[in-house]
């Protein structure tokens, strides 16, 4: 394997460890957006609960989070990729 895939796999590693770490008492929070979440996923070919770990692990399902380096919404999308994906409203969960 390349390098690049050992970093994307250790990164996809960590955020399944994360979402396997989630609390119990955090569940409704985080089923809020499921089906949105479902209904994006499929969209783009993606199984939902990849996305759903990552948004657990970027911003803990907070739509309002927004880290010290910029990153913002739950995906925790920094402003150039906002800008090349085309994302005007990052704190909005359905564009997020």
């Amino acid at each position: 394997m390349r390098p690049v895939r050992y970093v994307f796999l250790s990164g996809l590693l960590s955020c399944c460890l994360c979402w396997l770490a989630v609390p119990v008492s955090g569940a409704t929070r985080e089923t809020l957006y499921d089906q949105l979440i479902a209904t994006t996923a499929y969209g783009q070919g993606l199984e939902p609960a990849l996305v759903k770990a990552v948004i657990k692990c970027e911003s803990g399902f907070n739509p309002h989070a927004q880290s010290p380096k910029g990153a913002q919404g739950l995906m925790q999308l920094m402003p150039g990729t906002q800008a090349m994906l085309g994302v005007s409203q990052p704190f909005d969960p359905q564009h997020n």
